[in-house]
């Protein structure tokens, strides 16, 4: 909203007719900022940690361990959105 309304600013004294570069005066500097998306996750348990002897090819047997699996899934909570930040005018 900020950056529409800043934009819409800009814009229309860019834009206006009879005023040159000399008359214009800087308010101010800005660089625009995109702020990510907000996601909330849950996970769901598939399947279980297990265990399992394994016989190796020469001759030894070894205990493996596997790790339980999950379905993870997000949720949007807050889209992505642009805003204006006010940074110094050092040219």
């Amino acid at each position: 909203m900020i950056y529409r309304t800043m934009a819409a600013v800009l814009l229309s004294s860019v834009a206006l007719p009879g005023v040159t570069a000399e008359e214009a005066k800087r308010i101010g500097c800005f660089r625009q900022v995109t702020v990510p998306a907000e996601y909330r996750t849950t996970k769901k348990k598939i399947k279980d940690s297990y265990r399992v002897y394994v016989k190796r090819a020469n001759g030894r047997i070894d205990l493996m361990e596997y790790p339980p699996v999950y379905e993870e899934t997000k949720h949007l909570v807050k889209e992505a959105y642009t805003l204006m930040k006010e940074v110094d005018c050092n040219d």
